[in-house]
């Protein structure tokens, strides 16, 4: 292989890896790695296309096959069933008609710069992947394995790399940060500074008119379709018994014969330690420290030196050696009085201390600390065999309580336990919450919660040790159990009529956001009809190099994301709309009114532009390079027939 061969294998290899890969190429992964289905924009049936760049298009079933697969992919992320309107605020739709569509894009730019790839190349690439490797060789029986659990066959997976491969080579000079050729930059500098007139519209569920008389029939059948959702779960009422053994100490007595053996072999440990008093110098220069510890040594006057060398004095008083840094702390304390320290060094300055006074200790009598050595010898029982026998006596009990069937309080008041009860527990749910306050340690906490719904009803769990608190333990006794269950429709009546309407609405917002958006290039006036919505005018410029803008301070506002504004910037067409969802019941149409093109951009931003370019991040860059693409290909999708084939796909499946 050549050295230029590996080169480029190397390259592919790294654009693998790259940002595009999982921002742009989102759809070739969705398209070919996810679904095995090859050449996705290309195959062209004879149906009716959802959307056609340049003429190629995607066929309905193909779509619907991809659309069903996505939903599939998601139900089984989530591992739970979904309702159509959860199904519907994840905007998989959308989603993935943005993907499919950039994919094309990029097979547009394919064709268009002629990019070849030779069937070496391929080759190479499928000898290098790891998966069909033994050894670091390639091994022809895992490759064969590989295709059979793919379910796909070796032309298929060809093509698949050969795409991938175009693409990288396509795409590749930007994410190795190669430098744009001028003529580009300049295409991309006018882009920029394009001045768009964005229109706003925000859409709520209390902004829709809605017939809120709704019959107890379709209430009862949208209560039928979607019981999932009113699915309420398993809940646990439990008693919580809490032992802190500590309680065992004050029947541990300590005597006075202990107390005062204690004392007399520890005397010195409560000797007070020496106080001392310090003058510091602060100095900026070394030279200026040195020449005051030499000054100060030579018992040169304290005035002298302040005059002469004007360090920053000050006192410290009564200080400890436990004051300072242990090495600072040992030094001073062995400094004789009026006696100065070395020179100490410390975020660019340099300290100097004299000692000016020794206040000494005295010694503390054993009535003094008494209690203090009780509480001492108190915690040395802790670790003592006397004490863990009657931690162990105490588990026994517990155990032997609930085997002969004593309740709970029994249990309590004969081991000294205290007892929490806790009602309607949920697994995973805010209220569990509950357990914060009672067992502090998250570790000990999620082995109690475990436990809770380990243990059958009416009996109790294996004693759980602290992790955190050596000294408390627990143990779960669960006193019911309420078992998953879907409430009788009477009982949440309401509940139900307020999803059922808030659905109703909902599809209304929906409807009435594909009417502006599929007018195509007439959105924009469409959305002008709507009346409620603001006028704002912004350029890429603004958004990246003048973000105190107050344009874009007001279009934040109103879509609080800089990230979004930029999208819309980039990928709408003059007259051409979009929408966002906020939150559930929310949603923003945007659209472009009309672009203003740049007459010529003055040298100073012409100059700060080709730096962002240069140094950009990948993803600004291809946002351009794909809204070029959509500037010079010919792209037409079909929102309404997208809308009719997805809601009827949507109907055969529920």
């Amino acid at each position: 292989m050549s050295s230029e061969e590996n080169m480029s294998l190397k390259n592919l290899r790294n654009a693998a890896d790259g940002i595009f890969i999982k921002i742009i190429f989102g759809a070739v992964i969705l398209s070919f790695s996810l679904f095995g289905v090859v050449d996705v924009v290309r195959n062209y049936f004879e149906s009716k296309s959802v959307f056609k760049v340049n003429g190629i298009g995607l066929a309905a079933p193909q779509f619907l096959k991809l659309y069903s697969q996505e939903k599939q992919r998601i139900r089984n992320i989530i591992s739970r069933p979904l309702s159509e309107m959860e199904m519907e605020n994840l905007n998989i739709k959308e989603n993935l008609l943005e993907k499919l569509v950039n994919s094309a894009l990029i097979d547009a730019g394919l064709l268009k710069f002629k990019i070849v790839v030779p069937q070496k190349s391929i080759s190479r690439v499928v000898y290098s992947l790891p998966k069909f490797q033994t050894n670091g060789k390639f091994d022809r029986r895992l490759y064969e394995m590989g295709l059979r659990q793919g379910e796909i066959n070796e032309t298929e997976l060809l093509k698949q790399i050969k795409n991938i491969i175009a693409q990288t080579q396509l795409i590749h000079p930007i994410m190795a940060g190669y430098k744009l050729p001028n003529f580009i930059k300049e295409c991309i500098i006018k882009e920029f500074d394009s001045e768009s007139t964005i229109l706003i519209s925000r859409l709520n569920l209390s902004s829709v008119k809605y017939d809120e008389n709704v019959f107890d029939n379709e209430l009862k059948q949208h209560y039928d379709n979607d019981s999932q959702k009113y699915q309420r779960p398993e809940t646990r009422d439990v008693s919580l018994l809490v032992i802190d053994y500590r309680n065992l100490l004050s029947s541990m007595k300590i005597d006075e014969h202990e107390i005062k053996q204690h004392y007399e072999a520890n005397k010195d440990a409560y000797k007070p330690e020496e106080m001392r008093t310090f003058e510091k110098f602060v100095f900026e220069k070394k030279d200026f420290a040195d020449k005051a510890w030499e000054m100060l040594n030579r018992d040169t006057p304290l005035s002298v030196v302040t005059k002469k060398l004007s360090p920053i004095v000050s006192t410290i008083e009564k200080t400890h050696s436990f004051d300072f840094p242990k090495e600072i702390g040992d030094e001073l304390f062995k400094l004789l009085p009026q006696k100065t320290s070395r020179v100490y060094q410390s975020e660019g300055k340099y300290y100097l201390y004299r000692l000016t006074k020794i206040e000494k200790s005295k010694q503390k009598t054993e009535q003094e600390i008494r209690e203090e050595i009780r509480k001492e010898l108190q915690e040395d029982k802790l670790n003592s065999p006397e004490f863990y026998l009657k931690i162990k006596d105490i588990k026994n009990k517990i155990d032997d309580g609930f085997g002969s069937g004593s309740s709970v309080e029994e249990i309590a008041k004969e081991t000294g336990a205290r007892v929490i009860t806790l009602s309607k527990l949920q697994q995973s749910s805010s209220e569990s919450s509950k357990l914060n306050d009672i067992v502090p340690d998250a570790d000990t906490r999620a082995e109690v919660l475990d436990a809770i719904f380990a243990t059958e009803e009416q009996q109790a769990s294996q004693t759980i040790d602290s992790r955190e608190a050596d000294t408390v333990s627990y143990v779960v006794f669960v006193d019911a159990i309420q078992k998953t269950q879907v409430p009788p429709f009477e009982e949440i009546k309401e509940q139900v009529k307020r999803d059922y309407i808030a659905k109703g609405k909902n599809k209304k917002i929906i409807e009435r956001i594909n009417e502006v958006i599929n007018k195509g290039k007439e959105a924009a006036n469409e959305l002008k009809k709507m009346g409620d919505f603001k006028k704002f005018a912004c350029s890429q410029k603004d958004l990246i190099l003048n973000k105190d803008n107050s344009n874009v301070e007001k279009i934040l506002k109103e879509i609080p994301n800089s990230n979004v504004v930029f999208d819309v910037i980039s990928k709408l067409k003059e007259g051409e709309a979009t929408y966002y969802k906020v939150k559930d019941g929310e949603y923003i149409i945007v659209a472009i009114d009309n672009v203003k093109k740049s007459q010529g951009s003055s040298p100073e931003f012409v100059s700060t532009i080709s730096r962002h370019i240069d140094d950009g991040t990948e993803r600004e860059v291809l946002l351009l390079l794909l809204k070029e693409f959509r500037n010079n290909f010919k792209v037409d999708i079909d929102y309404k027939f997208i809308d009719e084939i997805v809601k009827n796909e949507n109907h055969e499946i529920d």
